[in-house]
């Protein structure tokens, strides 16, 4: 992405073209951003769910994460990457 352009590289499915490649803008670009979140927020469930599995303690700045916390974030962090599928992956209704 750069200066607010984002494209996508497709080849042409015609095969008595030179397999020319075309960049098309990307037409949705919040549910480009919502797929990455969503990938973030996954990494940070599994991270609190090994924690919590593990019982692990760590102090971040100041802050201890106990085994309560960790499954508080679990669920919570779980919560939020199927949200953010759900409107990232969901196909748009077709216009009639």
């Amino acid at each position: 992405m750069l200066f607010g352009f984002c494209a996508v590289a497709t080849r042409s499915q015609n095969p008595h073209t030179n397999n020319h490649i075309t960049i098309r803008p990307m037409n949705n670009r919040k549910k480009e951003i919502a797929k990455f979140f969503c990938g973030g927020e996954a990494f940070h469930a599994v991270t609190h769910a090994y924690l919590l599995c593990s019982g692990t303690q760590l102090t971040v700045m100041g802050v201890t994460t106990t085994p309560a916390l960790n499954a508080m974030s679990v669920l919570l962090s779980t919560a939020v990457t199927v949200a953010l599928g759900i409107y990232a992956w969901r196909p748009q209704p077709m216009n009639k």
